[in-house]
Parts: structure tokens; sequence; C-alpha cells
């Protein structure tokens, strides 16, 4: 398994405007360099296995 995700920053994708522009800050995040991305998945930020899967779709890197 490859962990060098690990070795580098990574952002939490937080907050309303999170699923407008998921795809658009994936890819940003990774042409920035960052090992990762992470989101909140509770009560008032629900959908947070969808916004990963739309991530790792906009990601040319996503683990497969």
């Amino acid at each position: 398994m490859d962990w060098s995700w690990a070795d580098r920053p990574g952002v939490a994708l937080m907050g309303g405007d999170v699923p407008a522009y998921v795809t658009r800050w994936a890819r940003a995040a990774e042409q920035a360099g960052l090992g990762s991305l992470w989101f909140s998945e509770d009560y008032f930020y629900p959908g947070a296995f969808s916004l990963a899967a739309a991530a790792a779709a906009a990601s040319e890197n996503a683990p497969g």
C-alpha cells in the first residue's frame, strides 16, 4: 500500500459551499501537492461519502 500521501499536508473541506465546489477544490488541492482531503460527516454536514467520491472522480491520483 502506498502511504506517500501521509508525508504531505492535507486539508479539510467543510461548510455549506463544499458540494458546489468539491471537484474544483479537489483538483486545486492535488495541483498544490496536498496529500489528502478530509470531509466531516455529522448531523450538520451530511454526505461525506458522496463528496469523497466526487473528489476522487475528479482526481488524477485517486487510490485504486
